[in-house]
């Protein structure tokens, strides 16, 4: 897109025939003599650049320049969008992680809390036993 914007550019440039003046042939035999060529020649220049930015030229210009903007925004967003997308894919990998480890949590957590297991640390660890009946009261 820019080397097309360039090529038209350049297209309009040649199509208003634009070019700098050649210095002029003149006696260059002294300092003296050789000025007012100089001072035609860069007249001259002066005069060609001034019609060089006219206002077609300079709204060309100003296009290019938007489009290499937009260009650079484009790239920019293009590569913001890729380090999000690796920001979220690591975020749900963390994530699943995460549950994975949150439901051997709640498996383990049912597995401490069965009653069997309750029973027997009782027994075993604390010593204590299931009592008789007739060590047991009802309280009403």
């Amino acid at each position: 897109m820019i080397r097309l914007a360039a090529t038209w550019f350049l297209f309009q440039l040649r199509a208003e025939r634009h070019a700098t003046p050649v210095l002029p042939k003149a006696n260059f035999t002294g300092f003296a003599s050789g000025l007012p060529a100089l001072l035609i020649w860069w007249h001259e220049t002066i005069r060609h650049l001034q019609a060089l930015f006219t206002r077609k030229v300079l709204v060309s210009l100003a296009l290019l320049a938007l489009l290499a903007a937009s260009a650079l925004a484009t790239s920019y967003a293009v590569h913001k969008n890729r380090q999000l997308f690796i920001e979220l894919q690591t975020l749900q990998a963390e994530q699943d992680f995460q549950q994975r480890r949150w439901t051997q949590l709640l498996i383990e957590e049912s597995a401490w809390s069965a009653h069997g297991h309750i029973e027997q640390v009782a027994t075993q660890k604390l010593g204590m036993e299931i009592p008789t009946s007739e060590q047991v009261e009802l309280v009403k």
